[in-house]
């Protein structure tokens, strides 16, 4: 459609009053839509991404012809995803709807009514039309379609980050077992020496919570632009990345080094400085 010297490609939706309510649709600014005959003729409500696209700074009251007919913008609708989560949203256009022009009715209802209410439908349905087969589709298969192929690609990057995760705790606590170990003569003589638990813990620890912090430091964010960069790859409109996810691997890992450090020292303490010296 062409709006004020600008043409872009826009999704118009014709709707009833109640839609927005049905469909749970968050105005940001402005009303929803009525049956009144003049929202019917020229009142529109336009999503964020229409907006953003004629440049307008104040939308609502603003009017423009389309296909002959003089449209007013009463709302602005938030963004929502109306076909699948791997095409990029575009401009919205919804107007009005009389009821000469229905193709699909949409009900709501509780879980409890539900086979009552397809009960009454099908039976309205054929004395209006008795010899063509009602068809009704559940709103939430429509849903499950809708995120089948979005929850198999998170199920893949779970995977694949679980295992990133667990060689990574493994390879630490290899790393501290092997290091630690080496030092067992060393730790006998300090213990001879006076040395408390705590020293101990302190000379095995120092070293490898630098090496976490630098690689902490380092790592989030190279993995934020990598996620960020992975994500825009496979949704053209996505949710923010947050640091929710970066901060649990991090503990995780911090979990790991701690409860490592703990045990191989309880092994380096319970040994006897006597035996492991005798050698020497």
């Amino acid at each position: 459609m062409e709006i004020e010297d600008k043409q872009m490609s826009v999704r118009q939706i014709s709707v009833s009053e109640n839609y927005f309510k049905t469909f749970r649709l968050n105005m940001k600014e402005g009303r929803a839509l009525t049956d009144l005959a003049s929202d019917q003729k020229g009142s529109v409500v336009v999503n964020e991404k229409f907006v953003e696209s004629m440049g307008w700074e104040q939308p609502i009251g603003k009017v423009f012809t389309h296909d002959s007919t003089r449209r007013t913008v009463v709302g602005v609708v938030n963004d929502f995803h109306y076909y699948d989560f791997f095409s990029a949203i575009e401009p919205v256009m919804i107007s009005g709807l009389n009821a000469n022009e229905v193709h699909y009715l949409t009900v709501q209802t509780s879980p409890e009514k539900l086979l009552d209410l397809e009960s009454f439908a099908r039976k309205a349905w054929y004395q209006i039309a008795p010899n063509d087969p009602f068809d009704r589709v559940f709103q939430k298969d429509a849903f499950d379609n809708f995120y089948q192929e979005n929850t198999a690609n998170t199920s893949i990057l779970m995977f694949i980050s679980t295992i990133a995760i667990v060689l990574a705790c493994l390879g630490l606590y290899g790393l501290l077992s092997f290091n630690v170990q080496g030092k067992l003569k060393e730790f006998s003589v300090r213990k001879v020496l006076g040395a408390e638990s705590k020293s101990l813990i302190r000379i095995v620890s120092k070293r490898y919570f630098w090496v976490l912090l630098i690689s902490f430091l380092l790592g989030a964010p190279l993995g934020a632009i990598g996620m960020i960069n992975l994500v825009i790859t496979i949704f053209p409109d996505p949710e923010k990345v947050t640091a929710l996810p970066f901060i649990v691997a991090m503990a995780i890992i911090l979990i790991t080094l701690i409860v490592t450090v703990a045990g191989q020292i309880s092994k380096a303490i319970k040994v006897n400085p006597a035996e492991l010296l005798r050698t020497e």
